[in-house]
């Protein structure tokens, strides 16, 4: 089975169900196109650091919650754990790169979940939530907490971390 998420264009039943089972107001979603940042380089699939740096520069604060994407030929939905920029208002901004030809994706505002740093191995960790899967209307990969190691060299050089030295 070749399967392929991509970004919904409507807000389907199988949508609907997912965010409902992750305790979101599907009403509430948008579709985001990704804006080009200026004042540095985000780097691919560190959408938490590359937020925090654009507070930095912009104020503002991070907007965590869901991408939800879905193979309707296999009956998948996806949900990615994610952040986005709010600007002043309800204002939301996507900055950070995507590995696929999306040129717009679905986020959906999570009120209650969001990251937190952490350690592994020495090394600094994003503790955040692994991919949420519906198939066929049944749940397959439930919400659970997982750790990121991210490969980020602004987590460094904005300070979110220090490298230690090698013995």
């Amino acid at each position: 089975m070749k399967v392929r998420i991509t970004s919904p264009k409507k807000i389907d039943g199988r949508v609907k169900l997912l965010a409902e089972t992750l305790g979101l107001e599907i009403e509430k979603a948008q579709s985001l196109k990704q804006r080009r940042e200026t004042r540095f380089e985000p780097e691919l699939d560190n959408c938490h650091i590359n937020n925090l740096v654009k507070t930095r520069f912009d104020g503002g604060r991070l907007c965590y919650g869901w991408v939800v994407g879905q193979d309707k030929t296999n009956d998948i939905v996806e949900a990615h754990f994610y952040s986005v920029w709010q600007g002043e208002g309800d204002t939301l901004v996507d900055i950070t790169p995507r590995p696929t030809n999306d040129r717009r994706l679905l986020f959906v505002p999570d009120p209650v979940r969001k990251i937190s740093f952490a350690s592994y191995a020495g090394r600094p960790a994003i503790s955040t939530y692994d991919v949420v899967r519906m198939q066929k209307g049944e749940i397959v990969a439930n919400v659970r907490e997982k750790l990121f190691i991210p490969y980020s060299e602004l987590i460094y050089q904005f300070g979110f971390a220090t490298k230690k030295a090698s013995a």
